[in-house]
């Protein structure tokens, strides 16, 4: 029990406090970075001159000029308080929870240094970071650390951009290769089928030895292997251009009705077209439908259509849940066998983090123990993440530092170099040496703050990825949203009824409110909860007070939805197209702590729900 409360204590060093508890040492460490910033500044060739004169500090005009400035911040600091309060218990509504002081601190030393994380001219400190954090993520998913590659983006949209642009760039290079021997008239080489759709349904991890074998065969003939590649791909010739020449369908990406809608945006960035983004339906669990994800790998193969990837969410932004990777992995092996591959990229932009619950530290080996036991389905979900070909995870999320910081990481670092773009003015190096490399021609961003890669990589130092740091902060949210999931059944009487979708599979739970008294119609129970959630919502207001506690919502689409239903909504009349839903993220703590009314925060927030329930029942 000792254990178990050393270990509470210390998750609870690793924040700020919803109060500001821990705000001495906070200023202490600000303070810290101040004197260390302007000792840098002062103390870079001494004996420099000052530049602003001293006395212009205390003159009228300085002295007016900081006036202006002490006023003007006044004013915006007392905006800011109208923002939305994520650091408090009473906040459980989007996927944002507290900062967590390594976090904060690793963001403001970051800050002021102004580092641009684009090349080793420009963030010889800042980079090494983001590339060791994508190594961090490359081994904490099981990916070989030597022939990843990962790095921060500025979120989890633009990793998943990412994952497109290097999959394009990858996927097709067999295909590129015929392409080039056609239109050159040269002899067909033994190394490569001659079918084009063979050609287009090699795996990546297959694709290396095929590059050397045709780097020699190139070499043998005069022949410069890589202009001939980039002469005939599809970055080149564009899409239409290249699809045509290959005669086969336009190439498409599988993802499930669950997903972010950053595919949708990919699809048209990337040109692939919406119609080309196929969505599979969800299971009964509002999950990925493998019966679905067959019949979609089907229609692939009969109309020759290849496929960029295939997406699994862990952790969907609506219902929390695990798209059941370990089952994906096998039909897609499976469909290998028949000719037809698709890499498969997993977007973990929320639920990433949850991976560090199995990984064992030294200090606390259990609690991995204790995750392996209570979430079996989760563990063995995550174990399969190493079969999968890259992934998205969001540090601003469950890693509690500040926006934006996403990381996008590939299993099959040499893909790069083919969606590579020069700019000789600071990324010629050639050097792959973490010291200078040059990583702003192998992403799609350009500057980016090097503040981002010093907070997620000081925060990885303070709060381990395993079930010493992330991995018992993680367990700890679980079980606050299993105690609500409780609370929030029991909390239905003779007027309420509350019916979650399911029992949470993540710290995110979804549920409805029926007044006993109306029909059980999807659009009567829409009305209402439209209401609730609207009140809890957040919103402009004249001042925050006005809120007790925020929520979040959603709606389930029954269109999306395949086969069996979930069992909550069974007794449903679907006289509308959709069920509106109210969305709770456990992200903070202390929500088992009690408030000023004396009760824990969740009680009073089940409280506070009944409360306007019973309003709105008597209006």
């Amino acid at each position: 029990m000792k254990k178990a409360n050393d270990l509470k204590g210390l998750q609870d060093l690793y924040f700020l406090g919803p109060k500001g508890e821990q705000r001495k040492f906070f200023q202490e460490m600000v303070e810290l970075i101040n004197n260390d910033m302007i000792f840098w500044r002062r103390n870079f060739w001494p004996k420099d001159p000052p530049v602003i004169p001293y006395s212009g500090l205390t003159s009228a005009t300085g002295l007016q000029h900081q006036d202006h400035i002490t006023q003007l911040l006044v004013q915006l600091l007392a905006e800011l308080k109208m923002d939305v309060p994520f650091f408090s218990p009473r906040y459980v509504a989007h996927m944002t929870g507290d900062l967590s002081l390594p976090g904060l601190l690793g963001y403001y030393a970051g800050l002021l240094y102004n580092s641009n994380n684009i090349s080793p001219e420009a963030s010889p400190v800042t980079l090494k970071y983001e590339l060791e954090v994508g190594q961090q993520f490359a081994q904490l998913f099981g990916f070989e650390k030597k022939s990843s590659f990962g790095h921060i983006t500025s979120g989890g949209t633009v990793a998943n951009y990412e994952s497109v642009f290097y999959h394009k760039g990858a996927r097709f290079i067999p295909a590129t290769m015929g392409l080039a021997l056609r239109k050159e008239k040269l002899p067909w080489p033994s190394f490569l089928p001659s079918s084009t759709w063979e050609l287009l349904n090699i795996a990546i991890e297959d694709i290396p030895p095929m590059l050397e074998e045709f780097a020699d065969y190139a070499e043998k003939r005069g022949l410069d292997h890589q202009e001939l590649l980039r002469k005939y791909s599809p970055a080149n010739l564009g899409e239409t251009t290249f699809w045509n020449e290959l005669q086969v369908g336009p190439p498409v990406m599988i993802v499930p009705a669950t997903a972010h809608y950053s595919w949708s945006k990919a699809s048209h960035l990337f040109g692939i077209g919406r119609e080309n983004c196929l969505n599979t339906g969800l299971d009964e669990n509002l999950l990925m439908s493998i019966d679905d994800l067959q019949r979609i790998m089907k229609f692939c193969e009969e109309n020759r259509r290849p496929i960029i990837q295939t997406v699994c969410v862990l952790g969907s932004t609506e219902y929390g849940g695990f798209d059941p990777l370990d089952q994906i992995v096998q039909v897609l092996k499976g469909w290998k066998k028949k000719n037809l591959y698709s890499p498969i990229h997993i977007d973990a932009a929320y639920g990433g983090y949850f991976q560090t619950m199995f990984v064992e530290g030294e200090n606390y080996p259990e609690n991995a123990s204790v995750a392996r036991e209570k979430y079996p389905q989760m563990h063995r979900i995550f174990n399969a993440v190493r079969d999968a070909d890259s992934i998205t995870v969001d540090p601003h999320k469950l890693g509690h530092v500040p926006f934006g910081a996403g990381v996008f990481v590939t299993k099959h670092g040499f893909s790069k170099e083919f969606i590579a773009e020069e700019a000789d003015y600071c990324l010629s190096s050639r050097n792959q040496d973490i010291e200078s490399f040059p990583l702003g021609k192998y992403i799609l961003e350009g500057s980016k703050p090097g503040a981002s890669a010093a907070s997620v990589y000081f925060s990885h130092k303070i709060i381990p990825l395993n079930s010493d740091g992330f991995g018992g902060l993680n367990l700890g949210l679980l079980e606050i949203a299993e105690r609500f999931y409780d609370l929030l059944i029991g909390a239905s009487d003779d007027e309420l009824e509350f019916v979650p979708i399911h029992r949470p599979e993540s710290n995110v739970l979804c549920f409805f409110i029926r007044p006993k008294t109306f029909p059980a119609s999807v659009s009567e129970i829409n009305k209402f909860t439209a209401l609730i959630t609207g009140h809890f919502f957040p919103r402009p207001a004249d001042h925050i007070q006005e809120f007790s506690y925020y929520m979040s919502k959603t709606s389930l689409k029954f269109a999306s939805l395949k086969g069996s239903v979930p069992q909550s909504l069974q007794n449903l009349e679907r006289d509308a197209d959709h069920l509106k839903l109210a969305r709770l993220v456990f992200l903070n703590r202390w929500m088992d702590n009690k408030n000023g009314r004396g009760i824990s925060y969740m009680e009073d927030f089940i409280n506070e729900i009944k409360k306007k329930c019973r309003e709105l029942l008597r209006t």
